[in-house]
């Protein structure tokens, strides 16, 4: 079984759907005889059948949609068992959301997944259901990671970021991340969502007004080992301090600085990791020359030479950015002179002169 076949809950149902399919088709099966024998062969061969929508709702969105608000709003009390049920199912239903908006279709020249998802929000009104879901799940941080990850996938336009925070997306996202301070799924993609959110300049600074400076520092410094997290956090940084000096001022305020620093000298041999918090660095001090001796303090020069030294052309720039904008030792590089010849070589070849 392939590496995405045993970990892609979007890759179970679509091949789930393809086998009922086949079933009914060549085999002339009912479809609850089709759904059992199909269950049974994935089974066989080590999935997880659990992230399954083994009903016809599958690929069916209005429907899906219909039940994500439903199971929003308080159930009646005769509809708790069937409501649970359903709960249950909604890491597989995000999943399938989330597989509509990616471009996978090799055949054509421009995908479509922002159309999509732009759909499942203004047709939809997706954006809004799981919203809900998320409110009424605060304390269930699995649940809330599935939720979170497929906002993050519908934010793809201004209008929907300020949909999200305009809804009080701001204050239960940053909740779920105080409660569950420990969750690396969650605490990861409430990191990749702010992201995406900052964004919008206006969403950035509400942000920040709903007090994600204290929240963003004690998730970091709590899960600052892990290397997914710490990438998410320092590109939310980054985001979030890109042309702000309000925002840098906010995340010093919170003692954020040492954290970072300290998340960075965990991480000295992931290049990626180096690079995003390089960037972070720069975006906090470009504006803001009274945060660069805090840094400069705790050794960030030599960390980001050691950095520059283990890694070379994979974090080049913006560690040489990071530098000189924190006012410290850099050579910087001047990749092209203006003058002709080989690049490559750095040998300048005279043009050749038309005969007289």
């Amino acid at each position: 079984m392939s590496e995405k076949m045993a970990g892609d809950p979007s890759v179970f149902q679509e091949t789930f759907q393809s086998i009922v399919q086949q079933n009914i088709d060549d085999f002339e099966m009912e479809r609850e005889e089709a759904v059992t024998d199909a269950l049974q062969q994935l089974v066989a061969q080590g999935v997880d059948t659990r992230f399954i929508v083994a009903d016809e709702r599958a690929g069916d969105v209005p429907t899906l949609i219909a039940e994500l608000a439903a199971l929003a709003a308080e159930p009646e009390p005769e509809r708790l068992c069937d409501a649970d049920t359903e709960r249950s199912q909604l890491p597989a239903v995000c999943a399938l959301l989330r597989h509509m908006t990616l471009d996978d279709d090799v055949r054509v020249p421009y995908g479509r997944a922002h159309e999509h998802a732009r759909q499942l929000v203004a047709e939809h009104g997706l954006l809004d259901a799981l919203l809900e879901l998320l409110k009424g799940a605060v304390d269930e941080p699995a649940l809330s990671a599935e939720l979170i990850h497929t906002c993050t996938k519908l934010c793809v336009r201004q209008e929907f970021c300020e949909q999200f925070a305009g809804g009080g997306g701001l204050h239960t996202l940053l909740e779920t991340m105080r409660r569950s301070p420990s969750h690396t799924a969650l605490v990861g993609r409430a990191f990749f969502l702010i992201r995406t959110l900052a964004g919008c300049d206006k969403v950035k600074r509400a942000i920040m007004d709903e007090g994600a400076a204290e929240v963003i520092t004690a998730a970091l410094d709590t899960l600052k080992a892990k290397v997914l997290v710490c990438e998410s956090a320092f590109a939310a940084i980054g985001a979030l301090t890109l042309r702000s000096q309000e925002n840098a001022a906010a995340l010093a305020a919170a003692d954020a600085i040492p954290v970072i620093v300290a998340a960075m000298e965990l991480h000295l041999g992931e290049p990626k990791t180096q690079k995003l918090a390089c960037m972070a660095v720069r975006n906090m001090v470009s504006r803001s020359p009274e945060l660069r001796p805090v840094f400069r303090e705790l050794n960030i020069e030599q960390l980001i030479n050691q950095v520059l030294q283990a890694h070379g052309p994979k974090v080049d720039a913006e560690a040489r950015a990071a530098l000189r904008d924190l006012d410290c030792q850099v050579t910087l590089k001047e990749e092209w002179t203006g003058r002709g010849g080989a690049l490559t070589t750095g040998r300048i070849t005279e043009p050749e002169r038309p005969d007289a």
